[in-house]
C-alpha cells in the first residue's frame, strides 16, 4: 500500500498500528478537532495490551499523533 504521508507510516511501524486505521483516526480528528479516544487508539493496535502496558503506549501513541497533526500544520 502506498502512502503519502512517509511520517504516517513511521508511527503505524513504530507502534505496531494497522496502517488504516490511524488514517482513520486523523480523518475523524479533522472533523472534530480533537484527539481520538484511547479506546479508538487501543484497537488500531495490531497487539493487546495489558494493563501496565496500557497508559504509557496511549501516551506516547497521543504525542506522536500530536506531532503528526503540528507538523502538518494544525493544532490540538
Amino acid at each position: 500500500m502506498f502512502n503519502l504521508y512517509p511520517a504516517l507510516d513511521d508511527l503505524c511501524g513504530h507502534e505496531d498500528l494497522n496502517p488504516e486505521k490511524p488514517t482513520k483516526l486523523l480523518n475523524n480528528y479533522g472533523f472534530t478537532n480533537r484527539l481520538p479516544k484511547d479506546e479508538k487508539i487501543i484497537n488500531a493496535l495490531n497487539f493487546k495490551l495489558n494493563i501496565l502496558q496500557r497508559k504509557p503506549i496511549l501516551e506516547r501513541v497521543k504525542g506522536k499523533i500530536t506531532a503528526y497533526i503540528e507538523g502538518l500544520g494544525g493544532t490540538v
